[in-house]
């Protein structure tokens, strides 16, 4: 539960067009199409913003677990 929360706060922590395609994709398991239809965004672009994403959010998990 606690490596959730950490997974959690990060998310939240980034910026929206990164956050609502992680959000979309992981948590409510849609597929790049579906993603991008709701966002209004191509195909692509949200694969690429899901790439970056997972990035920036491991990024952020290995500087949280360093801190403690």
């Amino acid at each position: 539960m606690e490596d959730y929360q950490k997974v959690i706060s990060c998310i939240n922590e980034m910026d929206d067009k990164y956050r609502d395609v992680l959000r979309l994709r992981i948590l409510h398991r849609l597929n790049s199409k579906e993603t991008g239809k709701i966002l209004n965004i191509s195909e692509y672009n949200v694969n690429v913003r899901f790439m970056r994403a997972k990035v920036i959010l491991a990024r952020k998990l290995e500087e949280r677990n360093k801190n403690e």
